[in-house]
């Protein structure tokens, strides 16, 4: 009777166990006609991937370990829907891989994971192909620790504090795996200050990026902040970015409004000037950005793009891309 008892409870508690774990499949499947025209160059029309958001799906589960503790993973791979190609340097989870705890302490998380820097990015507009702020500011001296170019840092471990009064805090650390004798290894840190209450939302992100060996640092913040009013939200960002040889600076402003129950319009436009020290004349890139979005349900729209931005090179010529994009974006 004892060893029934037991096998009843046992089997009980790993029920229990169970149910408190999750695993979720999703995604997004970006999918367009897109033609670009470049100063120069004869105009192309093709299937492009990612106009509006990069197409990509990815695994994120949790577990309640009791007390106020939870354990959690998340792993997303990044890919081209015109070609199904995997994107990122040829590893399966380029964009997200990393596991978590969280508890009253706050949060610690370990792994590929999205910077401070970046995320007050994302903060500011929707970070897409057609935002203004994608086009001006992504070719900038910010960046992350050598992974991909997207703003995830690898080999990297982050803690964020628990929301104060709309407010919350994350610092991060990447020591890179590069050493050689007699040199040491890359290092990447960087950390954010964020508030989010009723309609106004601020963030603030910094980063340093040292290559091996060497103190020659990239450094790079960000300010953004969005406010939202009763039809239009409001969006702004402005940043500052150097290296020993090179400073940025760059700010963005951008505004979204529904168009009845089902449409939104935004627009966007951002500037950015790189100054190269040992030159006498400054770089500049801006662009206008604009994107109609139609939801045709609650996972799936579909939408017309338009995105012109203008490099100048000091004391060269203008050269100017413009791109229209019509396509359907469906979420999982």
């Amino acid at each position: 009777m004892k060893k029934i008892i037991f096998a009843l409870t046992a089997a009980a508690f790993a029920s229990a166990t169970y149910a408190q774990s999750t695993v979720t499949l999703y995604g997004k499947i970006d999918a367009s006609i897109q033609n670009t025209s470049t100063t120069g160059m004869p105009s192309q029309t093709k299937i492009s991937s990612g106009a509006l958001d990069s197409s990509r799906w990815g695994l994120k589960g949790s577990e309640d370990l009791g007390g106020g503790l939870n354990a959690s993973f998340q792993l997303e791979s990044g890919f081209s829907v015109d070609t199904g190609a995997v994107r990122g340097a040829s590893n399966l989870f380029s964009r997200v891989a990393k596991i978590a705890l969280t508890g009253g302490f706050g949060s610690v998380s370990a792994g590929l994971q999205w910077t401070p820097y970046d995320n007050a990015w994302l903060d500011a507009l929707d970070y897409n192909g057609a935002s203004a702020m994608n086009a001006a500011f992504y070719a900038g001296v910010h960046g992350d620790n050598g992974n991909t170019g997207w703003g995830n840092a690898k080999n990297s471990i982050q803690y964020a504090t628990p929301d104060f009064n709309g407010f919350n805090a994350v610092v991060m650390v990447a020591p890179g795996e590069d050493a050689m004798p007699g040199m040491s290894a890359s290092r990447y840190t960087g950390f954010g200050v964020n508030y989010a209450a009723g309609p106004l939302a601020v963030s603030f992100g910094q980063e340093t990026l040292t290559p091996m060996g060497s103190g020659a640092n990239t450094n790079g913040w960000i300010l953004t902040g969005s406010y939202a009013l009763n039809v239009v939200n409001l969006f702004a960002a402005y940043e500052r970015g150097s290296t020993p040889t090179t400073d940025e600076t760059g700010y963005s402003v951008g505004a979204s409004m529904p168009l009845g129950a089902k449409m939104n319009l935004a627009a966007s436009y951002a500037s950015e000037t790189t100054d190269f020290k040992a030159a006498g004349a400054d770089d500049k890139t801006t662009a206008f950005g604009t994107t109609l979005v139609y939801n045709m349900s609650a996972r799936t729209n579909v939408y017309g793009a338009y995105l012109r931005s203008e490099y100048t090179p000091g004391g060269g010529s203008g050269v100017t891309t413009s791109t229209f994009s019509l396509g359907v974006r469906h979420n999982f």
